[in-house]
């Protein structure tokens, strides 16, 4: 179950967000609004079976919502919030499809209680729809099949005699074509490879011939079926304008969502006799493409797209070339986001976006194995990054595998840069408190950094231990002071930070291969 949250104070908000969220419900939240008028503009998008939403809210408060979502015939269920204990709004919630009315502050139990009965509802109904579409499809499946296959040789006829000899078969199957004209519609489901995955066979037929039972049902059962692509073609009869098509298509949209948990794109050709269909046909299906361009699903009209003339592609592949030869990752993310944007401005003409579509594919591989080679070592899944640039909706869902490399180069470049950064300033420190008595620990603390974490970093980058370093400061500085003759070897064993002599003797000897007075002899009588 879905829920959408409705409130304009974030406290309360918030606390009722956490409060479903410790809830043991098969569902969760997955939008949130401060008013009416957020909630609607994210219902255009987002599938929503439960709305909690206060009253009294800003803009349009939670009725007015109510009454939009009924207008637009959204199977959403409600739950209405207030701080007023007012009867008047109870009676006007319940006429807007709201399951109760809970005043605030909002009691755990009562929430819970209310949200388990909806949710058994809910799965009751699923259950009943689910069974009704397996049986339904088990007894009309061989007539189905046969319209379906009908309408898609029929599409394809141009020769005016093919088409008056099919016309008359077409009644004895239940196929009516008798309009002057026809709007074809395409609706491609999103996310295809992935919910053909998720689904399995069986289930993916499933979900297929339920969307075509929605489809159908909301255009009054007008003829549809599914080309070889998997797209839902509708012939949509009558001469109904573009604002009734898009209402329409929006409607198929959010039932999808609703009912399906799918989201589908939209393509919608312009009117044709029975003659041209397949003109229609091409129109709807190319339309489609600029699904590439677009953030969201999208519902275009083709009369809309052959206005767009621009058919200049160059400048656009040249920009993606250019990422070979950037030397830093985050230009590189930067330069490909600033691509994509200035590609959705360009009003490409449907032509010049179908020939971008191969050439970006083909830069797009190369970007992604030139990429991988910069992260050296790291192993890489090409397959399944290559499968997700075959296949995505759009170019910005084709460019998230070349993000992901980007970003994965970039992490490695800041990393690689504090851990160089960090170990000059662990240099800097031991050079400037070499004569104190520090070690791996004090030095971990002032870095404030974990001890074997940074002793495992600074032995990578520094090629010797810490300890090591230390070492290496002190008898350096020891050498310096060995040359004068007044210093004593036990002052300038706790100068250089040693306590006990005897120690920084043997520690001496050690590093250099002579005691510190053998030291001192040799050295003074050069």
């Amino acid at each position: 179950m879905r829920i959408m949250v409705v409130e304009d104070e974030e406290l309360l908000r918030d606390g009722l967000i956490k409060m479903i969220g410790r809830m043991s419900l098969n569902g969760s939240v997955v939008a949130i609004a401060g008013n009416g008028e957020d909630a609607l503009e994210q219902l255009s998008h987002v599938g929503v079976d439960l709305i909690i939403t206060d009253i009294r809210m800003p803009r349009m408060d939670g009725l007015q919502l109510l009454e939009e979502v009924q207008r637009l015939n959204l199977d959403i269920r409600s739950i209405i919030l207030s701080g007023y204990d007012d009867f008047e709004y109870a009676k006007r919630a319940l006429k807007l499809n709201c399951k109760d009315y809970l005043l605030k502050p909002v009691m755990f139990q009562d929430l819970y209680e209310l949200l388990s009965k909806i949710e058994a509802e809910f799965i009751a109904m699923q259950t009943k729809m689910i069974e009704e579409v397996k049986l339904k499809g088990i007894l009309n499946q061989n007539q189905s099949l046969i319209r379906h296959e009908f309408l898609r040789t029929f599409i394809q006829l141009e020769k005016m005699l093919q088409i008056e000899a099919r016309l008359a078969e077409a009644e004895t199957i239940g196929v009516y074509l008798q309009a002057s004209c026809y709007s074809i519609i395409a609706v491609q489901i999103e996310e295809k490879p992935e919910k053909k995955r998720n689904y399995g066979k069986n289930g993916w037929m499933l979900m297929k011939y339920a969307l075509h039972n929605i489809v159908e049902e909301l255009t009054s059962y007008m003829p549809c079926y599914y080309d070889e692509h998997e797209v839902l073609i509708v012939l949509h009869a009558g001469i109904a304008d573009e604002e009734e098509l898009n209402v329409l298509g929006n409607r198929i949209a959010m039932k999808s969502r609703e009912l399906l948990k799918i989201t589908v794109s939209i393509g919608i050709s312009e009117k044709h006799d029975l003659y041209h269909l397949s003109l229609g046909y091409g129109q709807a299906t190319r339309v489609l493409k600029y699904r590439l361009i677009s953030d969201q699903p999208i519902i275009e009209f083709h009369s809309q797209v052959s206005r767009y003339t621009n058919h200049l592609i160059k400048p656009h592949m040249d920009q993606l070339a250019e990422l070979f030869d950037l030397d830093h990752a985050d230009t590189a993310i930067k330069q490909l986001k600033e691509w994509y944007e200035a590609l959705k401005a360009a009003e490409l003409s449907l032509g010049s976006l179908e020939v971008m579509e191969q050439e970006v594919r083909v830069v797009f591989h190369s970007l992604l194995r030139h990429f991988v080679k910069e992260l050296g070592d790291r192993e890489y899944d090409l397959g399944a990054e290559i499968g997700i640039m075959e296949t995505a909706d759009s170019f910005y869902a084709r460019m998230n595998p070349l993000l992901n490399v980007l970003k994965a180069i970039s992490s490695d470049s800041k990393k690689g840069f504090i851990e160089n950064c960090t170990s000059k300033q662990v240099m800097k420190y031991i050079r400037e408190h070499y004569n104190e008595n520090i070690n791996l620990t004090s030095i971990s603390e002032f870095i404030y950094m974990n001890p074997a974490y940074l002793s495992v970093m600074f032995k990578k980058k520094a090629g010797k231990s810490i300890i090591e370093y230390l070492t290496e400061v002190r008898m350096g500085e020891a050498k310096k002071l060995l040359l004068n003759m007044e210093l004593k070897t036990y002052e300038i064993a706790e100068m250089v930070g040693y306590n006990d002599a005897a120690y920084f003797s043997t520690l001496f000897k050690k590093y250099s291969g002579v005691s510190p007075l053998e030291y001192r002899t040799i050295n003074i009588r050069r």
